[in-house]
């Protein structure tokens, strides 16, 4: 009896401490939910602290966990390098969970491909995102928002303007309902993007203008000198040098290698135009050093290779050249990658589309053939229930047939009894 009462107490300890282990995770998970959104870096400091702990955990623990570090990876601009983890989220949370988790699911296996270059698959979960049917908030509506934005950011990567604005344009309502204003401001400046590259000048740089205005407005300053340094690009394309110059001075400031090519090469851009082409060449080299945007510095080649020719200085041309190519290189084998996997996520569903097609047309077949064999069976129960109706009523007339000639039978054979009683009398 001790020895059960001992089992007993230690049984029933395990459990407490398990349950009491257990319940020590979600708070934490909570917690790093909460920081996700304005600081994702200690959000994902507290989602590796405990890692090692999660392993032990229920599957809805896990799946949570996974969905949260690959969030936390996401904002804090770590490239994603594998879909194996987000496919078994996003299987999980296909039957599980609330519509806003598998919102969230979509939307992040869609980063998950677009940053693994599959462009074909990360457009499919984006819209998978953005069409989840959900009760709408601000949270979704920024969701909403995003996916959207990606999508249309797909679309002008491969260069197909015309499909990326309608994307763009509900970036901006959905950023509208949201209130969100860091998210007006990308939207109104992708808008304006996706104009230009339509050769809509006008309706591209309105858009700048409107983006530029609202950064301002709420007080975001280092987006404001963003659209600014991007903006003095299309004034100087569309030979307004005085407004790119006061855009250009208005946006100094930048640090980031990526933000410091754009406002190297647009300076540079402008000192061309203006024939200052000494200044021009410092400011391409500038754009050159920096660990900034693949196409920035592609044209910032370009044109020092076109420059440098012009000034018949064959050398530096041909340098310049060199570095160009080598970058169109980088550019064209990430354009190819992205194009295979357009045309992969295609064919798949064209394929899927044929065999639902193949599907659709055996269950038409197979309908046709059941109304058939039913059309058959019914066909044939009138028959045997006619002819049972028809023997039974045969039967019946030899039955009456049968007993008239039995009455008859009888009564002729009372009446030869009762002749030849009367004879013998």
């Amino acid at each position: 009896m001790k020895i059960y009462n001992i089992l007993a107490s230690a049984f029933f300890a395990v459990a407490l401490c398990s349950c009491q282990y257990k319940s020590d995770i979600q708070p934490l998970l909570s917690k790093a939910n909460i920081l996700m959104e304005n600081h994702p870096d200690k959000a994902r400091h507290l989602l590796l602290s405990i890692k090692n702990e999660i392993g032990g955990q229920s599957r809805s623990v896990r799946m949570n966990y996974a969905l949260l570090m690959t969030e936390a990876d996401d904002k804090c601009y770590i490239t994603h390098t594998s879909d194996s983890l987000m496919l078994k989220v996003v299987d999980y949370y296909g039957h599980h969970g609330t519509p806003y988790d598998r919102m969230e699911a979509y939307y992040l296996m869609g980063r998950v491909y677009s940053d693994m270059q599959f462009l074909g698959s990360a457009i499919e979960y984006f819209k998978k995102a953005a069409d989840t049917k959900c009760n709408d908030n601000n949270t979704t509506y920024i969701l909403r928002a995003r996916a959207n934005d990606w999508i249309g950011q797909t679309y002008m990567y491969q260069e197909t303007y015309n499909k990326a604005l309608p994307f763009f344009k509900e970036t901006y309502h959905y950023a509208l309902l949201a209130k969100n204003e860091s998210i007006i401001v990308y939207a109104l400046r992708d808008i304006g993007r996706s104009y230009v590259y339509q050769k809509k000048n006008i309706m591209g740089i309105a858009a700048f203008e409107r983006a530029a205005s609202e950064a301002k407005k709420s007080g975001q300053d280092s987006l404001y000198r963003l659209v600014l340094a991007e903006l003095a690009k299309y004034y100087t394309n569309n030979r307004e040098y005085n407004k790119a110059k006061r855009a250009l001075c208005l946006a100094r400031g930048f640090s980031a290698p990526l933000d410091l090519s754009v406002y190297y090469v647009n300076y540079a851009d402008l000192y061309k135009a203006t024939g200052k082409l000494d200044s021009a060449i410092y400011y391409y080299n500038k754009c050159l050093s920096t660990n900034g945007d693949i196409y920035d510095r592609r044209d910032a080649a370009r044109n020092l290779c076109s420059i440098y020719f012009a000034k018949q200085e064959n050398n530096n041309a041909i340098k310049y050249a060199k570095i160009s190519w080598d970058i169109t290189r980088s550019v064209e084998k990430m354009t190819l990658v992205a194009n295979n996997d357009l045309i992969s996520s295609l064919n798949k569903k064209i394929r899927i589309e044929k065999e639902n097609t193949k599907l659709q047309n055996e269950k038409s077949e197979q309908l046709i053939l059941l109304i058939l064999l039913v059309c058959f069976f019914v066909t044939a129960l009138i028959y045997i229930v006619n002819r049972s109706r028809n023997r039974k009523m045969l039967y019946k007339e030899h039955e009456i047939k049968l007993k008239g000639m039995l009455s008859t039978l009888q009564q002729n054979s009372e009446k030869t009894i009762e002749d030849n009683s009367l004879q013998i009398q």
